[in-house]
C-alpha cells in the first residue's frame, strides 16, 4: 500500500499544466523583428562592454578637442566640454542596462513571493497582500522614486532601491492572478490530496508554470526601468557625476544650449535610448507569442 501511494505521490508532483512547448528559441528568431531586436541589443551590449576596454579616453575627464566633429581620433566626436561622444555613450549603456537588469532582479525577487503566496493562499492572506500593493499603486511611480531619491540622497544604490520600490507592484498583482488561475488545476488539487506541503507545491508546481507570463513582463519591464532612470537622470536626480547617463547627457546638452549647433549631442544619447527600449518591447511582444504553446500546435 505504501508503494502505491508514493507512485501516485511521484506521478502527483509529475502532473504539470501547459507549458511552452519545444522549440521557443527556433520560433523566437523566424520572427524578423524579434532577431532585430536581438542584434540590436548585442550590438549595444557589445559596445557597453568593449568600448570602455579599448578606449584610449576616459568616460570621467574631458580630452583637449573641444566641441570636435567625428574624425579618426573621435568617431562621433566630443561636445563642448570636451569628453568623447562614444565613451560616454558606451558608459551610458553599460549605466542603463546595468540598472535595468538589476532593478528587475530585486523587483522579481519582491513581486513573485508576494504574488504567489497571496494567490495560492487567497483569504485574509491575499487581502492583506493586495491592499498593501494598492497602497503602493496610490503613489505615482515617478514622484515616489523622486521622494525616495530626495530624503535618503542621490546615489546608484538608492536609485535601485527607489526603482525597485515603484516596479514590484504590478509584477506581484500579475503573478497573483495567474497563481489565482493555477490553484484550482486538477494537478495542484491532486498535490493537495496526497499531502505535499504547499511550499513544495508552490515552488514544483505553481511557479514553474508561471515563468513564461513572468519572463515576458520581466523583459517589457526592463525598458519601463530605463526609462524611469533616464527621467531621473534628465532631472538631475538620477545617476550622478562622473558616470554619464543617456538621460543626463540629453538634459546637459539641452541646458547648454549648444546642441543647436551640434544636435548630435542630444540625438546620439536618445537614439541609443530609443533603440533600446524598442527593441526590449518588441522583444517582449515576440517572447510572448513564442512561449505560448498554441503557437507551436498551429506549426
Amino acid at each position: 500500500m505504501s508503494v502505491m501511494l508514493e507512485q501516485e505521490k511521484q506521478e502527483a508532483e509529475g502532473l504539470t499544466a501547459a507549458r511552452p512547448a519545444p522549440g521557443v528559441w527556433k520560433r523566437l528568431l523566424q520572427n524578423p523583428v524579434a532577431a532585430a531586436s536581438l542584434l540590436i541589443l548585442a550590438l549595444i551590449v557589445l559596445m557597453a562592454v568593449v568600448t570602455p576596454l579599448i578606449s584610449p579616453y576616459s568616460y570621467a575627464h574631458p580630452t583637449d578637442d573641444i566641441s570636435a566633429p567625428s574624425s579618426a581620433r573621435h568617431w562621433l566626436g566630443t561636445d563642448d566640454s570636451g569628453y568623447d561622444l562614444l565613451i560616454r555613450l558606451a558608459m551610458g549603456a553599460r549605466v542603463s542596462l546595468s540598472v535595468g537588469l538589476g532593478v528587475e532582479i530585486l523587483v522579481l525577487a519582491v513581486g513573485i513571493p508576494i504574488g504567489l503566496i497571496a494567490g495560492y493562499y487567497g483569504r485574509w492572506t491575499d487581502t492583506l497582500l493586495m491592499r498593501l500593493t494598492d497602497m503602493m499603486f496610490a503613489f505615482p511611480d515617478i514622484l515616489l522614486a523622486i521622494l525616495i531619491m530626495a530624503v535618503y540622497g542621490q546615489s546608484l544604490g538608492n536609485l535601485f532601491v527607489a526603482l525597485a520600490i515603484t516596479g514590484w507592484p504590478g509584477l506581484a498583482r500579475l503573478v497573483r492572478g495567474q497563481a489565482l488561475s493555477l490553484r484550482g488545476r486538477e494537478f495542484v488539487e491532486a498535490a493537495r490530496a496526497l499531502g505535499i506541503p504547499s511550499g513544495q507545491i508552490i515552488r514544483r508546481h505553481l511557479l514553474p508554470n508561471l515563468l513564461s507570463p513572468i519572463i515576458v513582463a520581466a523583459t517589457i519591464d526592463i525598458a519601463g526601468v530605463i526609462i524611469a532612470e533616464a527621467t531621473l537622470s534628465f532631472l538631475g536626480i538620477g545617476v550622478q557625476d562622473p558616470l554619464p547617463s543617456w538621460g543626463k547627457m540629453i538634459s546637459v546638452a539641452r541646458t547648454s544650449h549648444y546642441w543647436r549647433s551640434n544636435p548630435s549631442l542630444v540625438i546620439y544619447p536618445a537614439l541609443c535610448l530609443s533603440l533600446t527600449v524598442l527593441c526590449l518591447n518588441f522583444l517582449g511582444d515576440a517572447l510572448r507569442d513564442a512561449l505560448d504553446p498554441r503557437s507551436a500546435s498551429t506549426e
